[in-house]
């Protein structure tokens, strides 16, 4: 029996890099980053990063990254602590839990390091997923199809079925509940939280001053 991960996004990628006895599988390779609809990602300052960059040949040059936030419909440069709370409580479908039940700070979540100003890498998101891909290819380390059930020894694909010791899945939470077949009773409760990456706003504000280089809705 082999080890599998389920999703070929940079989640994906990333870990079968790391994790030397997984292999991929997965429909596709880059996940919405290979899409015209792709979210914005910043790759922050951090030494792994940087590790992780020069091992794969990149340039590990990096700029500063203004964030805005949205305020009643005003863009605004900075806030305080409360509203960066309310922004992450709408980034995370929290099950079971408060925001104030949680052992985070707003310095130590998805808003950068507390700060107005983050530092990001200059680099080209689909350009590491290329090479992630490459060097996975060269390991034989990744199986295209589309899975279509799992349960607990097996993934079934349209082109196979596959025991696994290990299994491991980035894919959307939705997509994975229903595909799971086996005895455990999956659902949204089953975790602690779960993020949620799209949204539709009504009146966001459509002249973002150049200054910013990303903001947070927090209406």
């Amino acid at each position: 029996m082999k080890n599998y991960i389920l999703g070929g996004g940079i989640s994906g990628l990333l870990c079968a890099y790391y994790n030397p006895s997984f292999t991929i599988i997965s429909r596709d390779i880059g996940g919405k980053l290979n899409t015209s609809s792709a979210p914005i990602i910043h790759l922050d300052v951090h030494p792994e990063t940087e590790k992780l960059l020069k091992n794969l040949g990149f340039n590990t040059d990096f700029r500063d990254i203004k964030l805005g936030y949205v305020v009643e419909g005003n863009i605004c440069s900075s806030v305080g602590s409360a509203i960066k709370e309310k922004i992450i409580i709408k980034k995370m479908t929290d099950c079971h839990h408060l925001f104030e039940d949680l052992p985070l700070s707003t310095t130590e979540v998805s808003l950068g390091t507390g700060s107005d100003i983050i530092q990001a890498y200059i680099v080209d998101h689909k350009a590491v997923i290329k090479v992630l891909e490459n060097e996975l290819n060269k390991q034989g380390r990744i199986l295209f199809g589309d899975v279509v059930e799992i349960d607990d020894n097996y993934v079934m694909c349209q082109n196979g079925t596959f025991a696994y010791d290990k299994l491991i899945s980035t894919m959307p939470a939705p997509i994975f509940f229903k595909l799971y077949k086996g005895k455990y009773h999956l659902s949204p409760e089953f975790f602690r939280s779960i993020g949620t990456t799209m949204a539709i706003g009504n009146g966001f504000p459509t002249n973002v001053p150049a200054e910013y280089d990303q903001v947070y809705d927090s209406d």
